[in-house]
């Protein structure tokens, strides 16, 4: 396996290598076995230097957001629904409800604490904004990219729901506000698919 897989290069022919070998094998071979539960976690290298750069510099804060923009129709939008949904994908995907502060058990090291999913939606807010016209709602968004995380205190997803009135407009404009710790264009595509099937199951039921 080592030499099929190190044996070529560049890089890029190791990345193909990868992916047949994962398309081809059974995939009981490649389970991902789930970390056994603890009441915090360490950080890795790269959230540890994001956590010091947004904490020493709250400017950077906002530089490290991934902004999500969806489109939706106002005829299949249910924002009791999409709530509904964005609070089971948060309670599956457990990085999106953690927090991050000193653990005072392991000599205050800085560490995740993942939120009980019963305290999702004290700390989850769906935002609900009303603009006259698209410029107006066009620079509500536009603010949004510099909001900045508090990442002791608040989880690291912000949604804004915004719709604008006008006549002729006939969607609503979903916000998702991500903090690059937890979120990035690999996580894009799990995301979308994921609020989708989840939105969709709902919606049947």
């Amino acid at each position: 396996l080592c030499n099929r897989l190190f044996g070529k290069s560049p890089v890029s022919n190791i990345s193909k290598q990868i992916s047949n070998l994962l398309f081809l094998a059974d995939t009981k071979k490649f389970n991902i076995l789930k970390c056994p539960t603890q009441k915090s976690y360490p950080l890795s290298f790269a959230q540890e230097r994001l956590f010091f750069i947004c904490e020493f510099d709250s400017h950077a804060n906002s530089a490290y957001n991934v902004p999500v923009l969806l489109k939706l129709s106002k005829l299949d939008f249910n924002f009791d629904l999409l709530y509904k949904s964005f609070i089971d994908l948060i309670k599956r995907h457990e990085i999106l409800r953690t927090l991050i502060y000193e653990d005072v058990e392991n000599s205050n090291e800085l560490r995740q604490f993942i939120i009980d999913e019963n305290q999702i939606n004290e700390l989850f807010v769906c935002y609900q904004e009303i603009s006259e016209n698209i410029t107006e709602m066009d620079i509500k968004l536009s603010k949004l990219l510099d909001l900045e995380f508090n990442l002791r205190k608040e989880i690291p997803i912000k949604v804004f729901v915004h719709e604008n009135k006008e006549d002729d407009d006939l969607f609503f404009y979903v916000c998702i506000l991500f903090h690059h710790i937890c979120f990035d264009g690999w996580s894009y595509p799990i995301f979308i698919r994921d609020l989708e099937h989840i939105f969709m199951s709902f919606n049947e039921n």
